[in-house]
């Protein structure tokens, strides 16, 4: 828009006041209850979303049989994997804490939904989600809604997690005593 300053005869005025009413009435014209139209996804890598998703959906039944299959766990998770949660920024649990045969921590169900993946380098990769668990930790309700994003590691050609970053939606769970996993 090209703007003219015309001081003496007035002209901005009237220029202000076509410039308002234009504005006035495209607005008018939107529908009530219309949502900006968001640009494409251009940041996930299908195929790689296609292949972390089945990885995560292995895991995800790993984790409803109680972590029993360790040969499973040992293709699926990498030996420096971490979990950092939202509601205990402060701490990590070690994989010697996570994902190993107990019987304090008990998953009822898991629904993962909304993968998306992409590659930070040839061999690292991400994948969020959003995960809707059913689960008790020593009779403590650990049930919600979570975004997740994992970080994945290829090495000799098998993807492995190796983090996970876990934010719970609306809640916060009481996480000042971890203990170690029963034999």
């Amino acid at each position: 828009m090209r703007w003219t300053s015309y001081a003496a005869s007035g002209s901005v005025a009237a220029i202000m006041t076509v410039v308002g009413v234009n504005s006035t009435s495209a607005a008018a014209q939107k529908p009530v209850g219309t949502r900006r139209q968001l640009p494409p996804v251009i940041d996930v890598d299908t195929a790689l979303t296609d292949t972390l998703t089945r990885l995560e959906r292995r895991l995800a039944k790993a984790a409803l049989d109680g972590f029993r299959d360790t040969l499973e766990m040992a293709r699926l998770v990498g030996a420096e994997f971490t979990v950092r949660v939202a509601d205990a920024p402060e701490r990590s649990l070690p994989r010697a804490l996570c994902g190993q045969p107990n019987h304090a921590y008990k998953i009822e169900s898991l629904d993962e939904q909304l993968h998306a993946a992409r590659r930070v380098t040839d061999d690292v990769a991400v994948v969020s989600f959003v995960l809707n668990q059913k689960a008790s930790r020593d009779g403590s309700d650990r049930s919600g809604v979570f975004y997740v994003v994992d970080v994945w590691k290829r090495r000799s050609g098998n993807w492995r997690v190796i983090a996970r970053y876990s934010s719970p939606q609306g809640r916060t769970f009481d996480r000042t005593t971890v203990r170690p996993p029963n034999p």
